[in-house]
């Protein structure tokens, strides 16, 4: 193969935390790089909530979520997302 190396997108650099995991009513994210935005997924890939942040540590009110498996997607200060799984009990 010829060409130039690129790295893959990932966020591995980016320390990620989601707790407690499964969770009831809150989550907390919590990041080494302020957050901007963070989304609730369902599993048809809708959006069910929405939040516009700034900050490294954000506690979030789900107890409106039914039960079972979300995507939580955050995006950072430099844009770059990340996307944890969710477990609702």
């Amino acid at each position: 193969f010829r060409g130039q190396e690129q790295p893959l997108d990932n966020d591995f650099d980016r320390e990620l935390t989601l707790y407690p995991n499964p969770a009831r009513d809150q989550i907390t994210l919590k990041s080494n790089s302020p957050l901007t935005s963070v989304q609730i997924i369902d599993p048809t890939g809708r959006e069910i909530k929405a939040w516009t942040v700034e900050d490294t540590e954000v506690s979030l009110n789900i107890a409106a979520l039914k039960p079972g498996t979300y995507w939580v997607r955050s995006q950072d200060v430099k844009g770059e997302p990340s996307v944890r799984t969710l477990i609702v009990e």
